[in-house]
């Protein structure tokens, strides 16, 4: 009986500790619900001319569970379904989206705030990248976005 007890105690104790709280993703969506311009890219090790990145007009709306994601360069807006994962360090970001061929492409991200109150995202440049990126580097086929909030 003592025994089953100092578990229960352990058990309680860990989960007050740590709790793993719905809310912490709620509050994360908040956060980034609104439109999002992208100011500054990286890719494999450089960073993208200031004039290429606004000529593309690159913005994400960020809305619950789905980011609509738009730029000049391109048609139609994609669309992905996100799954923030803030308890993950870096924190990380699951993200569907349809390619070109219809198919469902899962991409593993990560993201930061920063001070200035900028997103920073660390995405896969290829879609057949299986895991994670651990840090902000492009160098590893990896593309690095820093995001400024419209509305």
């Amino acid at each position: 009986m003592l025994g089953q007890l100092a578990s229960v105690a352990v058990l309680a104790a860990l989960v007050l500790v740590n709790p793993l709280r719905a809310d912490e993703v709620a509050d994360e969506k908040k956060k980034m619900e609104g439109t999002w311009e992208v100011i500054d890219v990286w890719a494999n090790g450089a960073q993208i001319a200031e004039e290429e990145v606004k000529e593309r007009s690159m913005t994400i709306e960020m809305k619950g569970d789905t980011w609509t994601i738009r730029a000049a360069n391109r048609g139609e807006p994609r669309e992905a379904k996100v799954s923030l994962l803030p308890k993950e360090k870096p924190m990380g970001i699951d993200m569907t989206l349809k390619g070109s061929d219809g198919k469902e492409n899962k991409a593993l991200a990560i993201y930061e705030w920063k001070k200035d109150g900028t997103l920073r995202l660390c995405v896969p440049d290829r879609g057949d990248m299986k895991e994670r990126p651990k840090d902000f580097t492009s160098e590893n086929g990896h593309v690095i976005m820093t995001l400024k909030k419209k509305s």
